[in-house]
């Protein structure tokens, strides 16, 4: 018997071949594509990160804005002042217009590296620098210095804003008298809303006597 396989032995051979090469590209035809990794989006800044300056510490001087007609507590007129949220809400601008001429102007601030309330006060009189806080009943209080520009004498201060009724506000700055060490009142203003129809008066020349007492 020769050793030579014979024509059905071959056929059966190449037939079986084409089987498995069908078989398996079947196979890998059925798998799915494999999809390239892609990199998680970053989260969106909106979703995770407040807005700048808008915690509740920063909204809490917010009833100090707007446009007041300010008088003492016995009802005489002092003045005019004109408070006023920064875009963003980051500060509050003050304009000072005293009735006897006087003007000065304050920043007033939350500090970012303390969260403490911050305010600086201007006029060609007197600068002023305070730093305090919120108070349990939701009043304003800070303490700091004033120096006097005719002087040059340096004296410590303290200042608070308390909302009252009929959406009014009292303002009361008193000065430690270097020479008694006793506290006197330097400024006590009443804040009425004045509306948009008060014109803001023009400034009036007067002396720095005149104008020595001015809120902040």
């Amino acid at each position: 018997m020769s050793d030579t396989p014979g024509p059905t032995r071959w056929m059966k051979a190449v037939m079986l071949s084409s089987a498995l090469a069908a078989v398996t590209t079947c196979a890998h035809a059925q798998e799915p594509p494999v999809e390239p990794a892609s990199e998680a989006e970053p989260a969106s800044a909106e979703t995770t990160q407040p807005a700048p300056c808008s915690s509740d510490a920063h909204r809490a001087f917010d009833f100090w804005a707007g446009r007041w007609s300010v008088y003492t507590p016995a009802g005489d007129y002092q003045g005019f002042n004109v408070i006023t949220p920064s875009p963003g809400g980051c500060a509050l601008h003050e304009d000072w217009f005293a009735g006897n001429g006087g003007t000065g102007q304050s920043i007033s601030f939350v500090d970012q590296t303390t969260g403490q309330w911050r305010q600086i006060w201007i006029s060609p009189e007197a600068q002023m620098e305070l730093t305090g806080g919120i108070e349990a009943d939701g009043h304003i209080v800070m303490a700091g210095e004033a120096i006097n520009r005719a002087t040059g004498v340096t004296s410590a201060v303290r200042a608070s804003w308390l909302v009252q009724p009929e959406d009014r506000v009292h303002q009361h700055i008193q000065r430690l008298n270097p020479e008694t060490q006793v506290w006197e009142d330097v400024f006590a203003g009443v804040y009425i809303s004045a509306g948009e129809e008060v014109q803001i008066p023009e400034p009036q020349p007067q002396t720095s006597a005149e104008n020595a007492e001015q809120p902040g």
